[in-house]
């Protein structure tokens, strides 16, 4: 029995622990709905208005979305706000949440990325590159945090906004700020330390590299060298062969 539950105790884990935390899952999403709340106060209808206005330009999206809009006769706002609400919702309770969530925050940037090098405009480029960057220091760190932060309660919901919040097209877009504050000036403070370190790296993967020719080299002329003296030490056994054959033949003959 201890062998069955053994592959599965990290999962039970934490579905033991949701259950515990279920009553603060429910006191999260109340206090989010209220933050949203007092946004949509704060900020009017100015987020709808830029939204819908989104939601309105040609592309693959909102073309399948002007369909479902028409068979559902639901606005289409209406139906990306609820498919938001539906997402949330998954990203806290549901399976497989940690893959969706670093799908959405690649796919939609990299399309918009794609846009971005085709388009003549060079502000979007530079947008979408602050964002890769963040985007990668992110990962980093998250990489080197796994063991702790998977027991954060609601983090793929937590991390998928903050996602979003990096790739809004908004003024207050995260990944400018992110950038600008923070990931800028930790570089240009320590520009020359990371640079000679990239210098040491690269001269090092040149020396290996040099040394892996030099080997292989190497191991070339000696593979040559034993197959030339397998090819001649096989020469030489069939003429003794042939010359045992022929001197017995001779012998009959005389």
């Amino acid at each position: 029995m201890a062998d069955f539950i053994g592959p599965y105790r990290e999962h039970a884990l934490k579905g033991v622990l949701m259950i515990e935390t279920a009553p603060l899952s429910w006191i999260f999403i109340d206090f989010m709905a209220s933050i949203f709340s007092q946004l949509n106060k704060m900020a009017g209808e100015n987020w709808k208005v830029k939204l819908d206005r989104r939601l309105h330009e040609k592309n693959m999206f909102t073309e399948a979305l002007e369909k479902l809009e028409q068979k559902t006769k639901i606005d289409r706002l209406y139906l990306v706000l609820a498919g938001g609400v539906l997402l949330a919702v998954y990203l806290v309770f549901g399976y497989g949440s940690a893959f969706l969530c670093s799908f959405l925050g690649f796919l939609y940037p990299a399309y918009c990325s794609l846009k971005a090098i085709e388009s003549a405009d060079q502000q979007d480029d530079t947008k979408w590159l602050m964002y890769w960057i963040v985007y990668s220091a992110f990962s980093m760190v998250e990489f080197f945090t796994d063991i702790i932060l998977c027991w954060i309660p609601f983090y793929n919901f937590l991390k998928c906004a903050f996602l979003i919040y990096c790739m809004a097209p908004t003024s207050w877009n995260g990944s400018i700020f992110i950038y600008n504050n923070i990931i800028r000036p930790f570089v240009l403070k320590h520009e020359k330390e990371i640079d000679q370190m990239v210098n040491r790296v690269t001269d090092m993967a040149s020396e290996a590299q040099g040394l892996a020719s030099d080997v292989m080299d190497e191991a070339g002329k000696l593979a040559q060298g034993v197959a030339a003296q397998a090819m001649q030490d096989a020469a030489t056994e069939g003429a003794e062969n042939v010359a045992k054959r022929v001197v017995p033949d001779s012998s009959k003959t005389d």
